[in-house]
């Protein structure tokens, strides 16, 4: 179903897989394999950038975390070696002593030497009696469950990561005597999990990086800025110090400790790289796909543009010939054999050379007809074999072409295929009926030919009216089409239809542009052979009638001016091209006298574009009639306004003294009104601004003088009162659009 939607959109499926890719293998393919070079290379890049980074991340944290250990060793040496610690673990020492060693030992403790920001507790734990000295934070020992440590840690089994009231820590220790195999104490030293953690969180630099402590022997994760990763167990076998490891959702980067068998981590997830890179992969998938809509557009378009359905059908039908028993294709030559052969064996041709010969034959008459109107066929012979495979039979000995236009199609709307097919089956069989052969052939989008071939019958260009009128009138009933319908010549000769081609062409042309919507026969059009007809006479006379006031007498000239126009049977380009000429025409009589055109319209308005979207005569002819009242009104209003004793004042000024300089302040000075004011009223009344009006008057005069002086640019410039010759050739092109010279010189 697919697959047949996309065949009629695009006539032939070969054409456009073909075409399709091509487009693929030469553009879409090397931009994908470029993209996806180019997304390989970023991300390695991002990787190599990523790992140097958190290269310098675990440097620090190492530095970090190992000038912590190393403080906490210090401070566990110093106390190892303390006379007072010593003699602590001593079994001949008295009890009296014993007590003061110990307060001894917790004043110690309890200092400023002993404490750091990231240590919880530290405590000294005598093995023999099992007793324990520490800071005062943990001086209830019956409250301190740090028993099943110690137990632990007296058989060396200790787990680092633990919970003490409720504060996670992570404890180091050392053995009195020191590296003793059986000690007889230990001095442990806990550290706030919480802190440690903070420490590291100072060191994350890159957003998205985690960075975590764990036992190199175990695995376990004892310190992490990840919650998630906290409770994790990682195999350490995995770990390949200084490179990149992928474990789950992220990737690891990890360095050993030199102390105490600790493992720094740098976690990223893998989705950071992906954000990185993956803007890149959308980009070159979405360029690829937008190239992919242009190729199928593209192809779309050439199959149409290069779809020959004839040359289609030859392919097909060779194949069917190739597959037939006793039928070599050698033995057929020529478009039309192979053609005549098909519609032969209709019955015993390929299902899908049955679809294309129903599908091309409305196609295939509609090229040897226009082969036909274009005069391309020199002999009868050269086209009789095509008609006969088209079922057309021309037995009788006239001819005759009926051009018809649709002028909207069913129920209003735009004009489309179904319009037309609908016209041409009707129109045929209205003709069929009166025993007048009839072909129709799909000209354009609002165009259709009917081909008449007929005996020859009294009042044949009445008759065959007539009939042009009952196809108008029936298609419009059942249909609601509305035609216009222009009869070209009668014909004898076959090959002669190209010449009642052009005549219907000219007399619905005709009827068109008079907006008749009707029946005309070209035997009927009274045609001006000689030059074409020009109004220009008149326009000078209707320009100054407009200037007085007369619009009665305008409007009857404007009129007169376009029915002569219809009479003349002039193309709608000529009518466009004289109404633009004629509007011309005002425009300059308007700039002599110091006018703005554009104070006539609404709104500024490009008039070759208005009258260029004029689709009838009439449409014309009433615009012009509109303007011309336009600019009636704006005369007359300003013939008012000139009673206005200061404008009247202004304009005799400007007349007596455009030789000189003149200057808006001083003008205003002797009106005794401001200069404000004065401009204000002046652009009010005239439509433009004093000095515009100033230039107008004195490029008027410029041009007077150009005609009837032979004086140089410059010296007319100085007299009338330019002192700039550049700005006066500037100011003069601008109102009539040329130089002063070419002016002079038309």
């Amino acid at each position: 179903m697919v697959k047949d939607k996309i065949v009629e959109v695009v006539y032939s499926k070969e054409l456009f897989f073909k075409i399709l890719s091509g487009f693929i293998l030469l553009i879409i393919l090397p931009t994908l394999i470029m993209g996806i070079f180019f997304y390989e290379n970023m991300t390695i890049r991002s990787e190599q950038e990523q790992r140097e980074l958190n290269k310098k991340a675990l440097d620090l944290v190492q530095k970090n975390i190992d000038e912590v250990l190393d403080n906490a060793q210090y401070k566990m040496l110093t106390l190892a070696l303390n006379t007072n610690v010593l003699e602590f673990f001593r079994e001949d020492i008295s009890d009296t002593k014993k007590l003061l060693k110990v307060k001894d030992i917790r004043n110690l403790l309890d200092t400023g030497v002993y404490h750091s920001n990231i240590m919880d507790s530290i405590y000294i734990y005598n093995v023999r009696n099992n007793k324990i000295i520490t800071n005062q934070t943990y001086e209830d020992l019956q409250n301190f469950d740090d028993k099943d440590f110690l137990n632990e840690l007296r058989r060396d089994k200790i787990n680092a990561k633990r919970n003490i009231k409720g504060v996670d820590v992570i404890s180091w220790y050392m053995k009195i005597p020191l590296h003793s195999s059986h000690p007889e104490g230990y001095i442990v030293y806990n550290f706030s999990i919480d802190k440690l953690t903070k420490v590291l969180q100072n060191r994350i630099y890159i957003d998205k990086i985690n960075l975590a402590l764990i036992e190199a022997e175990s695995g376990d994760v004892i310190v992490s800025t990840d919650n998630s990763l906290k409770n994790e167990i990682i195999d350490t076998n995995l770990l390949t110090e200084d490179k990149t490891t992928k474990l789950g959702d992220n990737i690891l980067f990890n360095k050993l400790s030199g102390k105490q068998g600790y493992i720094y981590l740098a976690v990223m997830p893998k989705s950071y790289i992906d954000n990185i890179s993956r803007p890149i992969w959308n980009t070159v998938l979405s360029i690829s796909m937008i190239l992919l809509i242009v190729g199928v557009l593209v192809s779309i378009y050439l199959s149409r543009q290069l779809y020959n359905p004839i040359e289609t059908l030859i392919y097909s039908l060779r194949k069917d010939i190739s597959n037939m028993n006793n039928v070599p294709s050698g033995n057929i030559k020529g478009e039309v054999e192979y053609i005549n052969y098909a519609m032969k064996q209709y019955k015993t041709t390929s299902s899908n050379t049955k679809s294309i010969l129903r599908k091309n034959k409305n196609m295939i008459k509609n090229s040897v007809f226009n082969r036909l109107f274009n005069k391309d066929y020199l002999q009868y012979s050269d086209i009789k074999s095509n008609l006969e495979l088209l079922g057309i039979d021309f037995n009788k000995e006239s001819y005759c072409l009926f051009a018809i236009y649709l002028e909207n199609g069913i129920a209003n709307k735009e004009i489309d295929i179904v319009d037309r097919f609908a016209v041409i089956n009707m129109a045929e069989e209205i003709l069929n009926k009166k025993n007048i052969t009839a072909v129709g052939v799909d000209l354009d989008q609002k165009k259709v030919i009917i081909v008449l071939n007929f005996d020859s019958f009294n009042n044949e260009y009445k008759s065959l009216i007539d009939i042009a009128n009952e196809i108008k009138k029936v298609i419009y009933e059942y249909a609601g089409i509305l035609l216009s319908i222009g009869i070209g010549d009668i014909i004898n000769e076959f090959l002669d239809i190209c010449l009642s081609y052009t005549s219907s062409l000219r007399a619905l042309n005709y009827n068109i542009i008079t907006e008749k919507h009707s029946v005309v026969a070209h035997d009927e059009l009274n045609l001006n052979q000689e030059a074409i007809y020009y109004p220009l006479k008149n326009v000078e006379k209707i320009s100054n009638n407009i200037m007085i006031g007369k619009k009665d007498v305008v409007d009857k000239m404007i009129r007169d001016i376009f029915d002569d126009i219809r009479k003349n049977v002039m193309s709608l380009q000529n009518v466009k091209f004289c109404t633009i000429q004629m509007v011309t025409i005002i425009y300059k009589d308007m700039i002599d006298k110091g006018l703005d055109f554009n104070s006539v319209l609404d709104k500024e308005l490009d008039i070759f574009k208005e009258i260029d979207k004029m689709k009838t005569v009439k449409q014309i002819e009433e615009w012009f009639v509109n303007l011309s009242h336009n600019v009636s009104n704006y005369y007359k209003s300003l013939s008012g306004e000139c009673n206005d004793v200061i404008i009247s004042k202004v304009l005799e000024y400007v007349k007596d003294n455009y030789t000189e300089p003149i200057y808006l302040s001083n003008l205003a000075d002797e009106l005794n009104i401001t200069q404000q004011h004065l401009s204000r009223k002046f652009k009010k009344h005239r439509g433009i601004t004093l000095v515009s009006y100033i230039n107008r008057v004195r490029i008027q005069k410029s041009a007077e003088l150009l005609k009837s002086s032979n004086e140089n640019i410059s010296t007319i410039a100085n007299a009338v009162g330019f002192n700039d010759t550049k700005y006066f050739i500037k100011k003069f092109k601008e109102t009539y659009g040329i130089t002063p010279n070419m002016y002079r010189n038309s």
